[in-house]
């Protein structure tokens, strides 16, 4: 015959597993965040670099606004296909 389990010991461990299971969630939420923070900005270093390298005309701070705004919004290819030069 089967032995049955006492309830309460099981929702006990039930809860508790939860508890660590959701610890880990929030951890993992937190490192997913951070690595898409740090997605968004890998481009920064190689555009400042080749800032660097060209000669710009003079502009306005809301057109260097925008310009930063359009290369945040679109990936590079995809602003350099909207130009026309890729």
């Amino acid at each position: 015959m089967t032995r049955t389990r006492k309830a309460g010991g099981d929702l006990d461990a039930i809860a508790s597993e939860r508890a660590k299971l959701q610890q880990r969630m929030a951890e993992l939420d937190a490192a997913e965040k951070a690595a898409r923070e740090a997605q968004r900005d890998a481009g920064r270093g190689v555009f400042l670099a080749a800032l660097e390298k060209v000669k710009i005309g003079a502009m306005d701070r809301a057109q260097a606004r925008g310009l930063a705004a359009a290369i945040a919004k679109h990936d590079a290819a995809a602003l350099l296909r909207r130009i026309g030069d890729a």
